[in-house]
């Protein structure tokens, strides 16, 4: 018979255990004997300290790693259901994380440091991000919100086009690249104000470098804008006199 505490002992018990657990009477009956039981500030203090001494151990630590990792995580392919998914929001509503303490984030840096992030996940990351910051920017009082905390205005190429525009076409363009006017999650530079459905767009020589203009073309097309594309080169000196005659043949049309 193994002695009261040994390491043979307390491996039967834990395998008594796990097999308890599997039975769902037994879980409810051990969840609803805790619950409204909590323990007292001094026991969870107690407990906290005793895990805090034991997670020193390196090899303790590395056994718990392994079996909270991929598929031995107790909830490695258990979705929550919508019922639960409401509740955990409605009890977060209105809730602020609290910032980290700077303890805290120096941390958070050391156990980050030296590691490269698969690129699977990093692909996986970027997929979810894009997906829901396209549905964000879809909501015009978010971009509107985004765009004035950038203090976004005309920049001076910017100025330079709308004073082209106002010497060729007077009162018949505005600048609406502050957020002013969206089509669908999209913010042109400039619109026509006098009833026809036309849209400039200003691309930067560097920033839009190598951009499918046709893409955002079709996205304007969809609501019955036409698109002229403007490149930050057309806007020298030398290049005005083209520039005019393209913009007289796109407003003429």
């Amino acid at each position: 018979m193994s002695k009261r505490g040994s390491k043979r002992w307390c491996k039967k018990i834990s395998l008594a255990a796990e097999l308890l657990w599997k039975d769902p009477k037994y879980r409810r009956k051990v969840v609803l004997a805790h619950t409204g039981h909590g323990h007292s500030l001094a026991s969870r203090k107690k407990i906290g300290l005793a895990i805090q001494e034991r997670w020193k151990d390196l090899l303790y630590r590395a056994d718990v790693v392994k079996k909270r990792r991929g598929k031995n995580h107790w909830a490695y392919g258990r979705h929550p259901s919508k019922s639960t998914r409401a509740k955990m929001a409605a009890a977060k509503l209105g809730k602020k994380r609290p910032p980290f303490s700077v303890e805290h984030c120096r941390r958070i840096s050391e156990g980050l440091t030296g590691k490269i992030i698969p690129l699977k996940v990093r692909k996986k990351i970027a997929k979810t991000t894009s997906i829901k910051s396209k549905l964000l920017w879809k909501d015009p009082i978010y971009a509107q919100k985004v765009i004035s905390s950038n203090g976004v205005r005309p920049n001076k190429k910017e100025w330079l086009l709308l004073g082209v525009l106002n010497r060729l076409f007077p009162d018949c363009f505005e600048y609406v690249g502050d957020g002013s006017f969206w089509i669908s999650g999209k913010n042109p530079d400039f619109k026509r104000v006098d009833g026809k459905k036309q849209l400039i767009e200003l691309n930067g020589d560097y920033w839009h470098k190598g951009e499918n203009t046709r893409i955002r073309a079709r996205h304007f097309a969809k609501y019955g804008y036409r698109t002229l594309f403007i490149w930050e080169r057309e806007l020298k000196r030398n290049n005005i006199v083209k520039l005019e005659k393209k913009l007289l043949r796109f407003v003429n049309a």
